[in-house]
């Protein structure tokens, strides 16, 4: 999904020094606790959808849409919950450098895929 952020402008007038923001690496666990387990109400909930989400947006970049994505839920003959996409595998790349970083997405220059924040994905991360 595209973001549609507004330009920022920023006047300095009088100032000397120029300070960059960042986390710095001693606070890095801390916000990234805070992002992947507090930032939703139910977390279970919100991890089975973007699980879901995730496969739908796996479909529509390998171009196959309207292809249905299988759905496991646990019941009497199976304890495990899976979602099976159809679309393309993760590289190695894309593993290390947007599934392992927090706030980074590859769906940021689509409008026909939902997810593009780069928090979603990791929701799954404080189940275990």
């Amino acid at each position: 999904m595209k973001l549609n952020l507004p330009e920022v402008t920023i006047e300095k007038e009088g100032i000397t020094t120029e300070v960059v923001m960042g986390i710095d690496e001693a606070n890095q666990r801390i916000i990234m606790n805070m992002l992947r387990s507090q930032i939703y109400s139910n977390p279970l909930d919100s991890a089975v959808r973007e699980i879901i989400s995730n496969g739908i947006d796996a479909h529509v970049a390998a171009g196959c849409p309207a292809r249905p994505i299988v759905i496991n839920t646990p019941n009497a003959f199976q304890e495990c919950f899976s979602v099976r996409d159809y679309g393309h595998s993760m590289t190695p790349d894309i593993i290390k450098n947007i599934y392992a970083m927090l706030g980074s997405s590859s769906k940021r220059d689509s409008d026909t895929q939902i997810g593009c924040y780069g928090i979603g994905a990791r929701r799954t991360w404080h189940l275990g």
